[in-house]
């Protein structure tokens, strides 16, 4: 097989780069930065869904990831300010430095929804009112003692000593 050779060679390329600590932190550098991850699959010659899937099913890589994702959303924050001063001071046409917000808002929230993101996520715990209905009887029940005298029942709670 004549591409066996270069496959094979590609393939080790790929992972003793792997390997490293600096290719790692300089992936994660360069997407705090704001190159995404298809473009550095590609400067780098490695395959996107390798990469990605060494990322992902690694949880330090992943979670350098999410840092760096995190960072790039800080950096975006920090350029809608920087526009927003330039449109104040009348730098910057007020319409170009929307549709530069806009898209910089959007980056920052998927980049780190829970922090620029819209949405908001509320845990609720429902609980059915007979279900407490129910509990309160039988807990009722526990502390009622029955005593018979003469024939006649009567029902009464335990007093605590």
């Amino acid at each position: 097989m004549a591409g066996t050779p270069k496959k094979r060679a590609k393939r080790a390329r790929i992972k003793e780069l792997m390997e490293k600590e600096a290719f790692w932190e300089h992936i994660f550098s360069q997407v705090a930065d704001g190159v995404s991850l298809p473009n550095l699959a590609a400067e780098i010659a490695v395959p996107y869904k390798q990469l990605w899937t060494r990322i992902h099913t690694t949880p330090e890589l992943d979670a350098a990831f999410q840092q760096a994702r995190k960072a790039h959303a800080t950096w975006q924050e920090a350029q809608i300010n920087r526009i927003a001063n330039t449109v104040e001071v009348g730098i910057t046409d007020p319409q170009a430095a929307k549709v530069s917000i806009d898209a910089r808002k959007w980056l920052a929230s998927r980049n780190d929804p829970g922090t620029y993101g819209e949405r908001t996520q509320h845990d609720v715990k429902i609980q059915s009112i007979h279900t407490l209905h129910l509990e309160a009887h039988a807990d009722l029940a526990q502390r009622m003692k029955v005593i018979s005298d003469e024939g006649e029942t009567i029902e009464h709670e335990e007093e605590d000593e």
